[in-house]
């Protein structure tokens, strides 16, 4: 049973971004680790053989982009909302 690509696309890959931005706050160390591991995580559906790569790199780039920035802003407000608390 092949997964969802929807599925895939709209749940579970802002969902790891999250989470990994998520992990990267409490670490307090990788800051820019977090949004390249989201960045990646297209390539996980898309890179199924060379042809499909190259038809859908644009794709890859819009929603690596789109998960590092989740990425990114999960780290952020953690942080800040920890930094804020510490007082």
């Amino acid at each position: 049973m092949n997964p969802d690509p929807f599925q895939m696309v709209f749940l579970f890959c802002p969902l790891l971004a999250v989470v990994i931005g998520a992990v990267s706050a409490f670490l307090r160390r990788g800051k820019i680790i977090a949004p390249i591991i989201a960045f990646l995580f297209p390539l996980l559906y898309i890179t199924t053989d060379w042809n499909t790569f190259k038809m859908n790199w644009d794709a890859w780039l819009l929603w690596g982009v789109l998960y590092a920035v989740i990425a990114f802003l999960t780290d952020r407000g953690i942080s800040r909302i920890r930094k804020r608390n510490r007082k």
